[in-house]
């Protein structure tokens, strides 16, 4: 019974390195965010909202006032890149806390995603929807990094659609096409950015058509690890990209993915065990 207790210790998640927030698509704050990582007992959280530090200053001020926790942040941030392609996300960590070169690669990024979102409230409106400016203000407001999801909460706001489905097959969907293009960061020229402010990074999220060569490919681009515990991946794919991660040597990085209460997730649902957590290049804590 002891052998089995201490198995079922070793699998129990840790950390959690893939977490968003009210900065970007999340429906929790910030601090939120922090509060829920302590309620389970996390020792390592990041949150990576897309294309922005925004959250991070929160997080850290909400984590100061929790006295009883083993918890600590690591500044990340989900970066849209391309490569082969397609549209891939990479996961950034800087264990040393963001730089200004990157703060203003995120601003960069943060003010295209604005004008793609009123891109795409023109196109809306084009196509004869009523959108009220003042549902418009209030999306605008509610967070630094705009995206898709945001596009659908104002056609629901705005009395469009019932749910978030409804908006993409019956609105949004047939005019998305015509809205402009997310800007998003060559792969390699992002990895050579993280590396440049001495951070690691991660593939977020791979898709089944992400086999081993292309991580292999990848790699020597700089890539220095793979997400391989997320929502989405079945057993066997999980099993499959550690095996890769070994064979390749690349860290293993995980996370829950987490924009808020859907269902019955939250953060820590996926991550990292204490044995991964302590193979990721970040210093002990102080």
């Amino acid at each position: 019974e002891l052998c089995k207790a201490t198995l079922r210790a070793d699998k129990t998640i840790v950390a959690d390195l893939h977490s968003h927030s009210t900065a970007s698509d999340g429906s929790f704050t910030p601090s939120q965010v922090v509060a829920q990582a302590v309620q389970q007992k996390l020792r390592l959280l990041a949150i990576t909202d897309h294309d922005t530090f925004a959250g991070l200053a929160e997080a850290k001020q909400t984590l100061q006032q929790f006295s009883n926790t083993r918890l600590q942040l690591l500044s990340g941030i989900e970066w849209s890149c391309s490569w082969n392609n397609s549209e891939e996300h990479l996961l950034a960590y800087f264990p040393h806390g963001a730089t200004p070169e990157l703060v203003a690669v995120a601003d960069d990024l943060i003010h295209h995603r604005l004008q793609r979102f009123l891109n795409g409230v023109d196109k809306l409106l084009d196509a004869g929807h009523r959108i009220p400016q003042a549902d418009v203000d209030f999306i605008q407001k509610s967070t630094v990094s705009l995206g898709r999801r945001h596009l659908s909460q104002l056609v629901r706001r705005a009395g469009l659609a019932k749910d978030g489905r409804t908006a993409w097959a019956e609105i949004l969907g047939p005019l998305f096409p015509s809205i402009r293009s997310k800007k998003l960061l060559p792969l390699a020229e992002a990895v050579e950015l993280v590396q440049r402010n001495r951070g690691f990074c991660s593939l977020a999220h791979p898709s089944v058509e992400v086999q081993q060569p292309d991580l292999a490919t990848l790699k020597e681009l700089g890539l220095d690890g793979v997400e391989v515990s997320f929502p989405a991946v079945s057993l066997a794919r999980s099993k499959l990209l550690r095996s890769w991660a070994d064979e390749l040597q690349l860290v293993k990085t995980g996370g829950s993915d987490f924009h808020g209460p859907v269902g019955t997730r939250h953060v820590g649902d996926h991550g990292l065990t204490t044995e991964e957590l302590s193979a990721l290049p970040i210093p002990p804590a102080g």
